[in-house]
């Protein structure tokens, strides 16, 4: 099964596997799942290394794209069809993140689950397939 990673389980994955659920964590280690992060994580993690909000995570984003790569992820380029289904994902009161709506449209436009540990996905668990790091 095809998996799409949200930011914060990206990172662990590759840092802090002690965050990782059991469940999530046996997604992860499953050789028959297919697992992509987004260029739009990609993106994120540039952004908040940038203005300090990842004091923790020191790799520079070419290790960390070639540390995905040689543990077996693939990468979901940003696509038209991705945008035009960001306006078809809620915008609510409690999350007006753009990386988290940008990644919620990609689950949705390639109708692949996402895995996140970010309790503010929860609230489009009706639009989206979501596995959640509990």
């Amino acid at each position: 099964m095809e998996h799409i990673l949200d930011t914060q389980i990206v990172i662990w994955a590759l840092t802090d596997c002690k965050k990782l659920s059991k469940s999530v964590l046996k997604i992860l280690t499953d050789n028959e799942n297919i697992l992509f992060a987004s260029q739009n994580s990609l993106f994120e993690i540039s952004i908040k290394q940038k203005i300090g909000k990842l004091p923790l995570f020191t790799s520079d984003t070419n290790s960390f794209c070639n540390q995905l790569i040689a543990d077996g992820f693939g990468f979901l380029q940003i696509k038209n069809e991705h945008i035009a289904a960001y306006e078809n994902i809620p915008l609510h009161d409690d999350n007006r993140d753009p990386f988290n709506r940008l990644l919620l449209a990609t689950s949705v436009a390639e109708n692949i689950p996402v895995i996140s540990a970010d309790e503010k996905f929860l609230l489009y668990k009706d639009v989206v397939q979501l596995f959640f790091n509990d």
